[in-house]
Order: structure tokens, then sequence, then C-alpha cells
């Protein structure tokens, strides 16, 4: 993997057990991930940071549901509030009351475990940059101790920034710069652990977290 946005999704995939997280009364707060075991991949739910509940597989042994099992993050995120969260706490609460010398089979080692990027596959992430110029200004600081050179304020236009042609046509008085996008490519997601593959002959690579909610 040769993207630059791939440090990106590496570093969501690096939490990929904090995609969503629930808390009740009288459950301690869960969270969900993707995960792979003997080569297939299945929704987990962590706990204690050490354990991993088979979603699947719990569900189908308590029974007593007529839910379907989430097959991907993708159906769990889309059912979340359509059932699934009640029974994810009931899950919980049985793998929690399940005593240690007789640990259901659905209730896995973290550690005997791959770590799967939350959502495998992701259709192609269109990215509207909105604070570049802030996050210059912010940068310019860092190198030079001091704001950047020249820098307009932030969230303004470069002087004699003009519409873009099909795209946006400025109205007078509109100081706002103009928007750029750019595209993350799901051949970019590495899983938590694997390498970040920077593209060959580049001196200048910067990281950058991101936030995706």
């Amino acid at each position: 993997m040769t993207r630059l946005g791939s440090f990106v999704l590496a570093v969501v995939s690096a939490l990929a057990a904090a995609v969503l997280s629930a808390q009740t009364p009288q459950v301690v707060p869960f969270r969900v991930g993707t995960f792979e075991r003997d080569g297939a991949p299945f929704v987990g739910v962590v706990l204690d940071d050490v354990r991993v509940v088979d979603l699947a597989a719990a569900h189908t042994a308590l029974g007593d549901s007529t839910l379907a099992a989430p097959a991907d993050m993708k159906s769990l995120i889309a059912r979340y509030d359509q059932g699934l969260r009640a029974r994810i706490v009931q899950i919980v609460a049985a793998a929690r009351q399940a005593p240690v010398a007789a640990r259901p089979a659905w209730v896995l080692d973290l550690a005997s475990l791959r770590v799967l990027p939350p959502i495998l596959y992701p259709t192609t992430m269109l990215n509207v940059a909105v604070n570049y110029r802030e996050h210059d200004i912010e940068m310019a600081r860092v190198r030079e101790g001091s704001p950047g050179q020249q820098a307009p304020t932030a969230g303004a236009a470069l002087p004699g920034t003009t519409s873009a042609p099909g795209i946006w046509q400025r109205e007078a008085g509109d100081t706002r710069w103009n928007p750029f996008m750019f595209l993350k490519a799901p051949a970019a997601i590495v899983a938590h652990g694997e390498a970040v593959r920077l593209p060959p002959q580049r001196t200048q690579i910067e990281w950058e977290g991101e936030l995706g909610v």
C-alpha cells in the first residue's frame, strides 16, 4: 500500500475496538471491532481490553432472540438502534457472569486474534479539506515559533483568489477560499500492526491523525 492516506486509516484501525461504545447502569462500557480467527473475520465485543466475545457465536449459543446477528460492522452500525444494542448488553452480561473455569467457547483471548480495520469494505472516500490553511498556520508556529509569513486569517482565502469555473461561482464579498477535494481508496486500509508503506523516494512525509465519526 503506497498511499499516504493509509497512515490515517492505520491509526483508525489501530483503535479498531473503539468504533462504538455503550453504557447502562448494570453493564460496564463495551467496545466492538472486527477481528480475524483462523482466517475468518467476525464482529467482536471487547471486554477489559484482554477478551473478545464472538458476537455471532454468542448470539447463536444464547438463543432467545429473533434478531439476526450482524454479519459485519456495517450491519451492526445500521441496526444498532434496532435491537442490537440491547442484545449486545445481554451478551456482555452473560460473558461476565460465566465462571472463569468454564469460559464459553465464544469468549476469546484478544492476544490470539488479528485485529482488522473496523469496516472491512468501505467505498472510496471523498474528502473535502476545510481547515488546511489553519493547519498550515499551526505548523508554521511549530517550525518557526511564530505565525506563518503572510498567512491569511484562518478560514480566509488567499489574496487574489477567484472563482472555480464550473464548480464555485464566487459572490462579491465572499472571502472563503476555494474548496478542494481528495480521495482515499479502499485499498489504502491496513490492519492494526501492519506496515504502512510510504511512496518511494519521498522525503517530506507528514503524518496526520483523523477522527472519523
